[in-house]
């Protein structure tokens, strides 16, 4: 249609590529010696299994372990194989399974309802706010008595209201998993993302700004 205005394509100002970390997988930009010395080690002491082996030295897992408690303040922490596996372990830990209902943010990556599907409960998304996170507003009208938790997803580096949210599932008496693999090592207001709700994890897959080129953590 003509509107008598003239039409001209938006050429977005050329940017040095070369001084830009490349958009795919930040993690192995982080990859240095102390990392090889760290799987080195392993492999030297012939124990690549955490539980038992060659040695009687503390594993890695167990102090990575350790670390994240220390860190966020939390009483356990659980090393897992995935980001997925963490979400799916955390939901068998509290109980959820068929006929349970679980609200996802609709911003979110496919492991967090998938998870959900995988423990047979319904995954039901919320609208997000300015923060690409729960719109609060949103969640506390979308509860219902079928609900039996929230997945917190903090996105995109930066965390939503997790104050707002976890009063919001204190008032209803449903569970708060929070999961802060994209946001790991960040902070709402004082408090470390990871810190929030009855159970967190993180992926530690190698797109993650911590990553272990796949792994995850229950907290």
């Amino acid at each position: 249609m003509d509107t008598g205005k003239s039409s001209k394509l938006y050429k977005p100002t050329p940017i040095d590529n070369d001084a830009l970390l490349p958009y795919e997988w930040p993690g192995s930009y982080f990859i240095d010696e102390e990392e090889i010395e760290a799987v080195t080690d392993v492999l030297k002491t012939r124990s690549p299994f955490r539980f038992y082996g060659h040695t009687n030295e503390e594993s890695y897992s167990a102090r990575l372990e350790k670390a994240y408690c220390q860190k966020l303040g939390r009483k356990y922490a659980l090393a897992v194989n995935s980001g997925t596996a963490a979400l799916t372990v955390a939901l068998r830990a509290m109980d959820i399974g068929p006929g349970d209902e679980v609200l996802v943010q609709s911003y979110m990556w496919i492991s967090c309802p998938m998870a959900v599907v995988l423990v047979g409960a319904i995954p039901r998304l919320v609208d997000i706010d300015d923060t690409w996170c729960i719109d609060a507003s949103d969640l506390d009208r979308k509860i219902s008595p079928r609900t039996k938790c929230v997945m917190m997803v903090d996105m995109s580096g930066a965390p939503g209201d997790l104050e707002g949210v976890e009063a919001i599932c204190r008032k209803h008496n449903v569970y708060m998993l929070e999961d802060f693999s994209q946001a790991n090592g960040g902070k709402f207001k004082d408090k470390y993302v990871g810190s929030f709700g009855d159970m967190a994890i993180a992926s530690h897959q190698y797109n993650k700004n911590l990553s272990s080129g796949e792994g995850g953590i229950i907290v």
